[in-house]
């Protein structure tokens, strides 16, 4: 088991754990998440980043951004049909910005929203980049 943790925001990861291999949280808030959907978030996050990092420079300091994103998410072990979709937000100026998301799977299974401070959305930024590739299988 792995637990990577700050201030504001926590990421565990357990492979063993089926189907929930994660456990994703912010401020009095967790959820857990099945290998593609952290996989997914992480794809959405860094995709957020990349694009606050090009506009970072034409920005001014008092200029506000935001940066949505609408991904499609992969079939779980558990289910053959379509899987729902995960929405991702960053928020905020060039030096001060938020992170959030909305997990909507498709049926009956379980929905969830969060969201991350100012001072936590980059150090889970950092976290979710540094679980490298590969997610879908060995979270």
């Amino acid at each position: 088991m792995q637990i990577r943790e700050g201030h504001g925001w926590r990421l565990q990861l357990d492979p063993q754990r089926r189907p929930f291999t994660a456990l994703i949280g912010g401020q009095h808030w967790a959820i857990e998440l099945e290998p593609g959907e952290l996989a997914c978030l992480r794809r959405g996050v860094i995709t957020l980043i990349g694009q606050r990092r090009q506009l970072q420079e034409l920005l001014m300091p008092e200029e506000e951004l935001d940066l949505e994103l609408d991904l499609s998410l992969p079939a779980p072990e558990t289910q053959d049909a379509g899987a729902g979709s995960l929405f991702v937000a960053l928020s905020g100026t060039a030096e001060s910005w938020t992170l959030r998301f909305v997990l909507t799977p498709a049926g009956d299974r379980r929905a969830a929203e969060g969201g991350w401070t100012p001072e936590a959305s980059p150090a889970l930024a950092a976290a979710l980049e540094g679980l490298g590739e590969g997610l879908d299988g060995a979270a």
